[in-house]
């Protein structure tokens, strides 16, 4: 449950172990967040534009693909702000 004096932002948790991720999205809605999650870095950045109210990405590193959490936060970092 969401207390009053929380902010409604959402968390972007990426990480393609599910028990990892898992466990992150839990400990952060309990804190209060919301949470949308992404396994890998192309489902995160699928839900970056797709969830325009995030405002903190918490990702994996080493993820497999093409891109890996390095990748997809440079990503991020270069277009901060013009995901909407």
């Amino acid at each position: 449950m969401q207390s009053q004096s929380m902010p409604s932002h959402h968390i972007l948790v990426v990480d393609d172990d599910f028990l990892v991720r898992s466990h992150a999205v839990e400990s952060l809605e309990k804190a209060g967040f919301r949470v949308v999650e992404a396994f890998g870095t192309a489902a995160g950045l699928a839900a970056l534009k797709d969830n325009p109210g995030i405002k903190l990405v918490c990702t994996d590193v080493n993820m497999p693909g093409e891109l890996n959490g390095m990748d997809l936060a440079m990503s991020v970092r270069a277009h901060h702000g013009t995901w909407r």
